[in-house]
């Protein structure tokens, strides 16, 4: 029988991302889950809509800005 190592915790969980590149994710695909996010919350801060996507506001922040400028969100 093949004994196999047990990892450890905390060697098993990568880093966060820190830049939407990092993410290894479509931008349009991030897009598509902050409005679909918003669209069942109603209303979220972008704080509650990166810890709903487990991401870092700040990695999400590009992405909130562009929904801003095209009105598809709005901040109050």
């Amino acid at each position: 029988m093949q004994e196999h190592q047990a990892q450890k915790p905390l060697e098993a969980i990568p880093p966060p991302p820190q830049t939407l590149e990092e993410t290894g994710l479509d931008p349009d695909l991030l897009v598509q889950l902050i409005v679909k996010t918003l669209h069942s919350a109603g209303e979220a801060t972008g704080s509650e809509i990166a810890g709903d996507l487990r991401l870092p506001y700040f990695v999400l922040d590009p992405l909130f800005q562009f929904l801003r400028a095209e009105k598809l969100i709005e901040v109050r």
